[in-house]
């Protein structure tokens, strides 16, 4: 055994920065000591283990995916790490975690109904974003994975974070949570059972698992408490990222390890003497047995000889003229004489050379291996496709435009083309479904088709005015945008030809209930047209706007496709209930507009599917649009500040409370609003007064705590916290499917 009292104080200090249990390094095991992070090998080989000792594991149905496998996918590595060949890719069940913005989440994958579940211990709606961007990794992982399966499964169903998962107190224990949800989706477990207070109280069992996985941890465990062995760790942690920022920090005994015998990487024994170095341990790497003593600043000026026991590394070189035969480890090695790398000239094996004539009669140096046409730059040299063992596509010659080829499994191109050569052809990567021909960025990849909808293939030639009719019975108009021919969405109504962004929606124009006017084209000032269908006269203004004019005089009409509208650009305030799909009112929802109807006002905002109300119409909630009512009408130049204060004062749980970063309205206008809002409390419904009564405004205003007495409410906190609770589950439920369909069809 080596004395650790021949090693210098930089050797001692990194001493076992090496792996401490599988595949896990000191600073890994220093993560779970507490208010720390867990880091990726940590959450790797619990993740694996809790995979693998679940009741009913079965190796071809349940596989944990590495958090390094997206990052290797990036880098065009075609499978999966740690799948079996003959995995189930119809029931298999795969697990993994995301690391976005110092924080895990984790995915469940289930190929059974085509879904990927996520939970998220800190639900938030940053991280959205992020967490699809990730899902669509995995989904490429799995079609460049099993690309004759995942080409047939049809659409794929991404769910929004569970909401009945626990939140988390503080910031450190998402990975406490990804391994506590794990462990109760495997075990057949709830996972509104996990209790946040006590998650982080199950590191210590965790580190003792671990340390049990490499002789270095089994040491650590049996000469020191566990909870000491994390701190101990932590603390050298901390002094070695300290010298790595170069800060001088002097080293103390709290640093050293206690007394045991560890394996030490070959390459801190630097300056131990060869008689006392032991046997090889076995392991992978070159690594010898270190006794280790109680000490304390022992120093030692003595350089001696290193065994040359050491194994030799043979490398290799792509230069021309020299190849790195080995690298020797020099008997006499120390400090001034490193480690050698003796090169000889590679004149035994010449290089082999493969090259072709261009059409210019040029001679081109080709990669040397066989069948590949990669053009390199030397004599003898390997591609990188061939250097990365990447099959190469051998495409036929001689092929018309319109030719697809299918060189290797899971890859198919056509030939288009080329733009470099009049009379010659290119291979473009094509969608992997049979009979579609869309071309896509990397091959393998599919087109819309995984969402289970057809290519549309629009008319070349169209006039404006037509319709088109594609294969899903969506209705399309033409229009001319830089002088091409372009088509959008056509309005829902039979008799509009307005176009709209998303299919299947109406106009702004047939959501309100009015006409869309067509004003005639390049108009000048003062210019007046009628129109056919209402009679009603335009003028052009200087604004550059068309304006109705009265039917009496020449003024502008208070009137908006047949709706009223306020005088002297004011706008209102209106409110309406909300009703849930239960039948219980869930407070109010305001907004503000110039028509003077509440009614259509109201119509107008929900028919739009604008603002927050739309999340909460999607998910079963009814508008109480007949019983809308004007709250205040005032200055359109304020209308949202209006808004938001009325909303601040009403509570508002049916939307996100956004409080106003500056209230910018007179202690006048606030006053009016106030009494407005007492004018109209018979029109609130119970659950907003009850919350309204929660705050110190209205408790002092004596008008509102009469009203409040006479209602006689019999709600509860708890019911009321209950009701909060759904619509803000709610809220991000339907705002994470309607973020999804908008990226949908981003993507189509």
């Amino acid at each position: 055994m080596t004395s650790i009292a021949g090693l210098p104080l930089t050797s001692r200090q990194t001493l076992i920065l090496g792996r401490v249990f599988e595949n896990g390094y000191e600073k890994d095991l220093a993560s779970l000591a507490p208010n720390q992070y867990l880091t990726d090998a940590v959450l790797n080989t619990m993740g694996s283990h809790i995979v693998r000792n679940s009741p009913g594991h079965q190796p071809t149905r349940h596989a944990w995916i590495p958090t390094y496998t997206v990052t290797l996918f990036k880098q065009n590595r075609a499978n999966l790490p740690n799948l079996p060949v003959d995995f189930d890719t119809s029931n298999g069940q795969l697990y993994t975690v995301q690391h976005e913005t110092n924080h895990w989440i984790l995915h469940h994958i289930d190929l059974n109904d085509k879904s990927m579940y996520v939970y998220d211990s800190l639900r938030r709606r940053d991280t959205q974003e992020e967490i699809k961007s990730h899902q669509n990794h995995l989904l490429a992982i799995l079609r460049r994975m099993f690309p004759s399966i995942i080409s047939k499964i049809g659409k794929w169903t991404f769910h929004s974070p569970d909401t009945s998962l626990p939140q988390q107190d503080k910031g450190f224990e998402c990975g406490d949570f990804t391994l506590a949800v794990l462990q109760k989706l495997l075990s057949g477990g709830s996972i509104r059972d996990i209790d946040p207070l006590s998650i982080a109280d199950e590191r210590p069992r965790i580190a003792e698992y671990l340390m049990a996985t490499d002789v270095n941890g089994r040491v650590l465990k049996s000469t020191l408490p566990t909870n000491q062995i994390l701190e101990l760790l932590l603390r050298r942690t901390i002094y070695a990222r300290a010298k790595e920022d170069n800060k001088d920090i002097p080293w103390n005994n709290s640093l050293e390890l206690p007394p045991g015998s560890y394996y030490v990487p070959q390459h801190l024994l630097s300056n131990c003497s060869s008689s006392d170095v032991g046997s090889s341990s076995g392991l992978t790497q070159s690594v010898k047995r270190v006794q280790v003593n109680e000490f304390f600043d022992v120093q030692t000026t003595k350089k001696s000889n290193m065994s040359s026991e050491s194994a030799t590394i043979t490398l290799s070189s792509s230069n021309e003229n020299t190849l790195v035969d080995d690298i020797v480890v020099d008997e006499a090695f120390n400090d001034s004489n490193p480690v050698a790398a003796n090169y000889r000239d590679n004149c035994n094996n010449p290089k082999k050379s493969r090259f072709e004539f261009d059409d210019k009669g040029r001679r081109r140096q080709l990669c040397i291996t066989e069948n590949c046409k990669t053009r390199v730059s030397v004599k003898g040299l390997t591609c990188a496709q061939c250097t990365k063992n990447v099959i190469i596509n051998v495409f036929p010659e001689g092929m018309p435009v319109g030719t697809i080829s299918i060189p290797q499994n899971g890859k198919k191109y056509i030939a288009c083309k080329s733009a470099k050569n009049r009379n010659g052809i290119h291979w473009s990567p094509i969608c992997m479904n049979l009979d579609c021909t869309t071309h896509v960025q990397t091959p393998g990849d599919m087109c819309a088709c995984i969402s289970g909808k057809s290519r549309r293939v629009f008319p070349k030639t169209a006039e404006i005015g037509d319709i088109f009719r594609d294969n899903n019975d969506v209705l399309w108009v033409p229009f001319w945008y830089n002088r091409l021919l372009r088509w959008r969405p056509k309005c829902s109504t039979p008799d509009c030809v307005t176009m709209v962004i998303k299919e299947g929606s109406a106009c702004r124009w047939c959501k309100c209930g009015m006409k869309r006017i067509i004003h005639p084209k390049n108009p000048y000032i003062g210019m007046t047209f009628i129109d056919e269908d209402t009679g009603v006269t335009y003028r052009y203004d200087p604004g550059e706007q068309w304006h109705a004019l009265c039917a009496v005089c020449d003024n502008i009409s208070v009137f908006l496709g047949g709706i009223g509208v306020f005088e002297k650009n004011a706008t209102g305030v209106w409110l309406m209930n909300l009703i849930s799909p239960g039948g219980y009112e869930v407070g109010v929802y305001g907004g503000f507009s110039k028509l003077s109807n509440p009614k259509h006002a109201a119509q107008q905002q929900v028919t739009r599917d604008g603002c927050t109300t739309r999340h909460l119409t999607r998910q079963g909630f009814k508008p109480d649009i007949e019983n809308a009512f004007v709250l205040h009408v005032g200055s359109s130049e304020n209308r949202f500040q209006r808004k938001f204060y009325a909303r601040d004062k009403l509570g508002a749980i049916c939307t996100f409370h956004r409080p106003q970063k500056q209230n910018v309205l007179s202690p006048q206008e606030m006053d009016e609003i106030d009494v407005a809002i007492e004018n109209n409390l018979q029109n609130i419904p119970d659950i907003t007064l009850f919350g309204m009564n929660k705050m110190d405004f209205w408790q002092n205003r004596p008008k509102f705590q009469g009203h409040y007495r006479k209602r006689r409410i019999t709600l509860t906190e708890e019911e009321y916290q209950k009701v909060v609770k759904e619509v803000e589950d709610k809220l991000r439920e339907s705002a994470w499917e309607t973020m999804m369909e908008q990226d949908k069809d981003a993507d189509e």
